[in-house]
């Protein structure tokens, strides 16, 4: 058995480690989570991200995010493309989600029509 514990990390493992560093060097929180992200995405993945935002300071959604924009999404194809009315399919969601579904809805509706998305 080695001494060095260092010598035996895999290569996940050796690149969570790295990024673990650069955390503590930069002494900035937000590098810690590239060294958990290591955990949950394989090697080139990883790299692949640094390549393409490196520098850059990005905010993750969150499910409850993504959701709201799909549900707003639904709602939006339903009344414009299906026939249903917007009053059914909003009272259709939860009570509690239905201001944040609507306010995205609304959104979501301007840019459709900015874009020219639905044509």
């Amino acid at each position: 058995m080695r001494k060095n514990k260092l010598l035996d990390l895999n290569t996940v493992e050796l690149y969570n480690f790295i990024l673990f560093a650069l955390y503590k060097l930069r002494d900035n929180p937000d590098y810690l989570v590239l060294s958990e992200m290591m955990l949950l995405l394989d090697k080139d993945t990883v790299l692949t991200l640094m390549e393409y935002f490196g520098g850059l300071t990005i905010t993750i959604p969150t499910i409850q995010d993504l959701q709201t924009v799909i549900k707003s999404l639904n709602i939006y194809v339903g009344t414009k493309f299906h026939g249903k009315h917007y009053d059914d399919m909003i009272t259709a969601i939860p009570k509690k989600e239905r201001k944040k579904v609507r306010d995205c809805y609304d959104k979501l509706s301007h840019i459709m029509e900015l874009y020219k998305i639905n044509e």
